[in-house]
């Protein structure tokens, strides 16, 4: 009877955390859906708060039947996470130059961060046991542009054409709030189905290769039209074809330098991919090709950075709408946007040194680091989420995190796992988005922090599924 007990507790234990590893996949899968999209701040935060209720008990449950001590240095990326947090409490503490402001981002903004890191640990952890189940993420983010999608014909349609840009004023009527949500909930789509795809390549099964090959396209052409004929995005453009060309580059150095690359490109199916691959690049050309016509600031790029990144010598920046844009060389005014964005990055960067620590505020940290070196500085924060970042909470900060994504990316290219490609192509689209991508929403951080521990959960499941089967293997 004993021997009977001992044998079911572990066996209900393991279909207990499956129950709740699916739920958990079920709230990020909604939470995802919903992140950006505006008006959802009390859904998100229902959702936020019972996510982490079931990550701490499913983590509880986990644990009880794996070895914590068999993580080791694959649980890097979350201990950096967790020191990342505890410093900015410990910043609010004793280098706070607002204390008001910091403590209602704590509450609100951090908070939410530490919750959607449980969240996104548990939910990396769960993903181990159901790996195709991650399809449902990029899924609910498909949807949302299904729904923006619905919401703009209707303006294209009574215009007599398909290519109507939104302006500032439509924004407020759509589902997403200004261009910089799109982009990145675009970007991330892309990027996660890109994954997909390459992850069920490696995999080998040709049914689930199909289904994710349609899906990829699906989403592919989806994110790009809307940055290139809704949204009007050069960032979104950027981003979004990096990884195809990124991946497509690997692809043929690969097959010209393995052996056994020309004999695989003689088979038919791998024919029938390398003509869905073309079509991929194919059409991402037609839509940066189409952007690039219609957003001349592409045409005169180089020019403005040179302009942008002396900001001393064009100080313009500070106040636009007293000192109006500079002329390039070619004696045309900047495009405003590349102007005005190197601009405050440039500023950003040159006045870290002065703030080591950082501000403590995330609404304004150009605002209040940059004050010092520019006196007439008038915008709040520079556009780029990473230099945003060191200026609120410092370098020990910006180290922490940058050290938690490289931590990611090295070890999935070491580790054999169902998520080796999503986890490489996530870590480098995420360092891009925060590089030139704003923080002007607190949900794009809250974002970042769950799929960094996402993808540390990934890899710490992973790592325990490894030594456990090591360990039967010596037994």
């Amino acid at each position: 009877m004993q021997a009977i007990s001992n044998t079911t507790l572990p066996n209900l234990n393991t279909r207990w955390i499956s129950c709740l590893g699916l739920v958990l996949i079920l709230i990020s899968s909604v939470l995802l859906g919903i992140w950006a999209v505006k008006d959802t701040i009390a859904l998100r935060n229902i959702l936020l708060v019972l996510g982490t209720l079931i990550s701490l008990v499913f983590l509880y449950q986990y644990f009880q039947i794996n070895s914590i001590r068999a993580i080791g240095l694959t649980g890097l990326p979350f201990v950096c996470i967790v020191i990342a947090l505890i410093w900015v409490l410990f910043h609010y503490y004793f280098f706070s130059l607002n204390p008001e402001v910091q403590l209602r981002e704590l509450k609100s903004i951090w908070l939410r961060s530490a919750l959607a890191s449980i969240l996104g640990l548990a939910t990396g952890i769960a993903l181990m046991k159901q790996p195709r189940a991650i399809t449902l993420f990029w899924l609910a983010i498909l949807l949302g542009f299904f729904v923006l999608f619905a919401q703009y014909l209707p303006l294209a349609l009574q215009s007599g054409k398909l290519i109507v840009p939104l302006d500032h004023t439509d924004f407020r009527r759509y589902l997403f709030i200004g261009k910089i949500n799109p982009m990145y909930l675009g970007v991330l789509l892309i990027a996660g189905s890109t994954g997909l795809l390459l992850d069920a390549v490696n995999a080998g099964q040709k049914s689930w290769l199909r289904i994710a090959c349609i899906f990829w396209l699906i989403c592919l052409l989806t994110a790009m039209y809307a940055f290139a004929f809704i949204v009007n995005t050069r960032s979104g453009i950027l981003l979004g074809s990096l990884p195809v060309i990124a991946w497509s580059l690997y692809g043929l150095v690969y097959l010209f330098i393995h052996r056994q690359g020309l004999s695989i490109l003689r088979s038919a199916a791998a024919r029938r991919y390398i003509y869905m691959l073309a079509l991929a690049l194919v059409l991402t050309g037609i839509f940066a090709y189409q952007q690039i016509q219609r957003d001349s600031g592409w045409l005169q790029i180089i020019e403005d950075v040179k302009i942008g990144y002396q900001v001393e010598k064009y100080p313009n920046w500070q106040n636009v709408d007293l000192y109006g844009f500079p002329k390039n060389e070619s004696g045309n005014v900047v495009a405003y946007n590349t102007y005005e964005r190197v601009a405050w990055a440039t500023a950003g960067i040159k006045s870290i040194p002065n703030h080591p620590y950082g501000v403590g505020i995330l609404i304004l940290p150009l605002g209040l680091a940059a004050k010092e070196l520019f006196p007439g500085v008038t915008p709040i924060s520079t556009h780029s989420g990473w230099v945003d970042l060191t200026l609120a909470f410092g370098i020990p900060f910006i180290c922490l995190m940058w050290l938690a994504n490289a931590s990611i990316a090295y070890r999935a290219i070491r580790q054999q796992s169902p998520f080796k490609y999503t986890l490489i192509t996530l870590s480098i689209i995420l360092f891009g988005l925060f590089l030139v991508g704003e923080l002007s929403n607190g949900h794009n951080l809250e974002m970042l922090f769950y799929f960094f521990a996402l993808m540390a959960g990934m890899q710490v499941a992973q790592k325990i599924t490894s030594f456990t089967h090591s360990e039967l293997s010596a037994k």
